[in-house]
């Protein structure tokens, strides 16, 4: 459960939680939690008992990150005027939709590896067809 007003994530039986300051999107893949925080521009990783793994931090490419998303090999960050698409090792693979959206907070993949995203502040959802 992420609960962006009091800043901390927590496994639903509340038997564990981390502080965080503006967590913004959690996903689940291969046993592993991953959660976005909006602030420190970060995507950390936990076990399913809430112990840290790692994290990658994306300051030096944006300044602010949203929702996640776990295709196949691939996460997905919304991080407001693009999406970043990293494999597994934290590589970024490539910045999505950058001069083609704005203040992107969430993103999904469809079957067919479109990325759709939701520009809140824009009242749109948009897809980038993949090529």
């Amino acid at each position: 459960m992420v609960e962006s007003g009091s800043s901390k994530s927590s496994r639903l039986n509340s038997s564990y939680m981390v502080r965080w300051n503006e967590p913004w999107g959690v996903s689940f893949f291969n046993e592993h939690i991953v959660v976005s925080n909006q602030e420190n521009v970060k995507t950390v990783f936990y076990d399913t008992s809430g112990n840290y793994i790692k994290e990658w931090d994306f300051s030096n490419i944006t300044d602010k990150l949203y929702g996640n998303f776990v295709k196949d090999d691939n996460i997905y960050i919304a991080a407001g005027d693009f999406v970043i698409k990293t494999d597994f090792d934290g590589e970024v693979i490539e910045k999505l939709g950058e001069g083609i959206v704005s203040g992107v907070t969430s993103v999904v993949v469809d079957s067919e590896s479109n990325v759709v995203v939701a520009e809140p502040y824009n009242r749109k959802i948009k897809v980038l067809k993949k090529n």
